[in-house]
């Protein structure tokens, strides 16, 4: 009998760095709210945890990050575990940690379309998480987006299928990543490098062959749509699951229509608990010299 000697590690990716919005709000584009005291990018958070995600990982620039940290916290509660009944609920509660990528400053403006983001957060967390331990690497990547909004309960009866290899492509009728839909995927950890390469080789740099390219053809990759990034696991064979009701929320017309929607009316905050909004003790620190610094 083999005996399998590492855990399945899902890691969850949610892409919030990249292309600009047209809402032009003070806050980042991910944290317009679908719902009284709910974000899109928490709504993103709660679906990877309901998908089985053991990590999650959120690329986002420096500019923004101190504000969606103070949204989220340092983790998020599996929504499965908190609903068990247990004796000593708390004990049974499984966190979750969310960790903040920021897009390399050499990238900016030049590569970090949302597809690319995917891939960069793919990729440190395979680094990070390698360099702890090689039995702690991600197994797979789940994709979530801000700007697609769903059900999250309705991909709960999938859960055991998600958190196994091979690719799930999340679709609405004809919306998928293949018509650039902010829909959820999966690739593994043998894609990450396919997909990497694909991207680099499409994607213009500032000169070919010592010559300066025009203005509008320099850096192409960072206005590349999600279809031509992950080309090469539309087309490998991937497990279809179909979703009862997708919105798109890229743009202001797309948000307004989403909220005009009888399912709009139907989100709210997940159960009381799910979303902490709370931060791991920090190690070494003594924490009543913090206290005593924040009452100053």
């Amino acid at each position: 009998m083999e005996i399998n000697t590492r855990s399945f590690h899902l890691a969850g990716i949610i892409p919030v760095s990249g292309q600009p919005l047209d809402f032009c709000m003070d806050w980042s584009d991910c944290l317009m709210p679908i719902a009284p005291n709910y974000t899109a990018l928490e709504h993103s958070v709660v679906e990877c945890a309901m998908a089985g995600c053991e990590t999650i990982w959120i690329v986002c620039n420096d500019d923004i990050s101190p504000l969606v940290r103070y949204r989220l916290g340092d983790y998020v509660v599996d929504p499965v575990s908190f609903r068990r009944f247990e004796r000593h609920p708390s004990e049974a509660q499984r966190q979750i940690p969310i960790f903040y990528v920021p897009v390399d400053s050499n990238e900016y403006d030049r590569r970090d379309c949302l597809g690319y983001c995917v891939l960069h957060g793919a990729k440190v967390a395979t680094k990070i998480s390698s360099q702890i331990s090689k039995w702690l690497s991600p197994d797979m990547f789940y994709a979530s987006f801000p700007y697609g909004v769903f059900d999250y309960n309705s991909i709960r009866p999938h859960r055991k299928e998600i958190s196994k290899r091979g690719n799930i492509l999340f679709t609405c009728g004809e919306k998928s990543i293949n018509t650039n839909s902010y829909t959820s995927f999966t690739f593994g950890r043998e894609d990450l490098k396919v997909l990497m390469e694909n991207f680099v080789g499409k994607a213009t740099a500032g000169s070919v062959a010592g010559k300066r390219l025009p203005r509008e053809k320099r850096y192409s990759g960072k206005n590349f749509n999600l279809d031509i990034v992950f080309e090469p696991v539309i087309m490998k064979h991937t497990l279809k699951i179909e979703l009862p009701w997708f919105y798109d929320i890229g743009s202001w017309r797309e948000y307004c229509e989403f909220l005009a929607t009888p399912e709009s009316a139907s989100l709210k905050v997940p159960t009381k608990g799910v979303l902490k909004r709370s931060e791991f003790n920090p190690i070494g620190v003594d924490m009543e010299e913090i206290k005593d610094a924040k009452q100053l």
